[in-house]
């Protein structure tokens, strides 16, 4: 990435998405070598003065350099994921707009999108593929998922039982931040290793496949796995005063409509990044 915008001219497009967008946007902008533009804001949403807020006929835009797209590119299909701004921005114009050899920083993009199209040759560089990316993000979301038990119970993390399940980078950070501030945590997991790893740390450490032995012994249980594990079965097993935080991407992790129907308490706490940027480095 750094070696690319070394080479590059000067449009730097930042279409869609939240305010990690916004704040990217306004670092470059300090470079004055860098034209930097966003589309899919309002206004009111950009600062700084050194960024263009574009909307309207996308013909003014001549061409883009590096077209920079959010985590999650589209909700619908061919269509910018833009919640701060009120337009329907189709992704394809934005591709015909990038130059040949330009660079595209993106997510998981539509199939629409054909990243081997022979006619136009992009430079990809995808946030998933990059391991870095995926710790330092992981860093808000933990963060994020105490904040919001902490506001939607009345009692202290201090000595709360505490489960989280998974053990990939979200589960990982999560469960030392918990412990940090004196929750007895369990982690499951699945593998025995991973298991083997969550006693070698300090936590307890149960199997995944054996949730309904034990989900009912925690006040708050994290979910960051994608994948249907808070199943019926489990939630018949969760404590009515538990409260149920799951950090999964879409599907999530549990069967949502029957926890509602049932009374169980849960959020589902999706892109909390976008909600926990550094705004004290602006």
């Amino acid at each position: 990435m750094k070696e690319y915008i070394k080479k590059a001219k000067k449009n730097i497009v930042f279409a869609g998405g939240d305010l990690r967008q916004v704040y990217a946007a306004e670092i470059l902008s300090r470079n004055p070598e860098f034209s930097v533009l966003t589309i899919g804001f309002l206004k009111e949403n950009i600062p700084s003065s050194k960024v263009k807020c574009f909307s309207g006929n996308f013909n003014d835009i001549d061409y883009i350099d590096i077209l920079v797209l959010p985590h999650s590119v589209s909700e619908k299909e061919n269509i910018l994921s833009s919640p701060y701004g009120n337009e329907y921005i189709p992704i394809k114009i934005l591709f015909e707009k990038v130059k040949q050899g330009g660079l595209v920083c993106c997510g998981k993009l539509p199939s629409s999108i054909n990243q081997t199209d022979e006619s136009k040759k992009f430079e990809f560089c995808n946030y998933f593929e990059r391991e870095d990316f995926q710790i330092k993000n992981a860093v808000p979301t933990a963060e994020g998922a105490i904040q919001v038990a902490m506001k939607e119970t009345s009692r202290t993390i201090w000595k709360s039982k505490v489960l989280v399940i998974g053990f990939g980078r979200i589960g990982k950070i999560l469960s030392k931040r918990l412990r940090d501030m004196g929750a007895d945590v369990t982690v499951s997991a699945r593998s025995f290793s991973d298991r083997a790893y969550v006693e070698s740390v300090g936590y307890k450490a149960i199997s995944t496949n054996v949730l309904e032995d034990y989900i009912g012994e925690f006040d708050i249980i994290f979910n960051t796995v994608p994948a249907l594990l808070i199943t019926e079965s489990v939630l018949d097993l969760v404590s009515e005063s538990s409260l149920i935080i799951d950090l999964a991407s879409r599907p999530g992790g549990m069967d949502f409509s029957y926890a509602k129907n049932h009374g169980k308490r849960f959020v589902w706490a999706l892109s909390l990044p976008s909600e926990r940027i550094y705004l004290h480095k602006l």
